[in-house]
């Protein structure tokens, strides 16, 4: 990951490279890439400026977040913080899951890994990796993709219809993990 400066704004940018080892996984980063520039103008999400393909390497331009993903801060203060911090938090997710859910996009992976910080003070929604676009053909999904114990039981079943109310069921989760450090049964198999 390198930083980069955008002289025409001054925006700071991390350069990721991604090498897709196979057509499908190119594709899947492809579709992450789509969407996060389909959001672009919202605060509330990651920014995607730029995505290159050179020499079987993926040249990604994101936003800068420089104090990376909440997760560790949750385990350090292990739900020590102060009230209106949680509520900040979960005011930034909340503006950015109506943001997506107005673009009929599921984000598919609310947790805390995929929540990024930055030292001023930003909170953007991330990893936009199980990400989908509802369309008026396909209006709920099957696929069983996400994070176990943030999973919809619908989800995990993997043979119900669902929508958007994934999303909100992982995102209630977080609100438990944000709340406690870590959510319900991370110890369990």
């Amino acid at each position: 990951m390198f930083k980069v400066k955008r002289k025409s704004d001054g925006v700071i940018c991390a350069l990721k490279f991604v090498e897709p080892k196979t057509e499908a996984e190119r594709e899947s980063i492809y579709n992450e890439v789509g969407i996060m520039l389909l959001c672009k103008e919202n605060d509330a999400i990651l920014r995607c400026f730029e995505c290159f393909d050179f020499k079987d390497r993926l040249w990604i331009f994101l936003e800068m977040m420089d104090g990376g993903a909440l997760t560790p801060m949750l385990e350090e203060k292990n739900g020590n913080y102060p009230e209106t911090f949680c509520k900040y938090v979960c005011l930034r997710v909340l503006q950015g899951l109506k943001y997506l859910h107005e673009r009929h996009i599921l984000h598919r992976d609310i947790k805390s890994d995929n929540i990024l910080v930055a030292t001023d003070g930003k909170i953007k929604l991330a990893d936009f990796g199980y990400a989908t676009q509802l369309t008026s053909e396909s209006e709920n999904r099957i696929s069983k993709v996400g994070t176990v114990c943030w999973m919809a039981p619908e989800m995990i079943r993997g043979k119900m219809k669902y929508n958007y109310k994934v999303d909100v069921w992982s995102f209630g989760i977080f609100v438990v993990e944000l709340a406690q450090g870590e959510p319900p049964y991370i110890s369990e198999s």
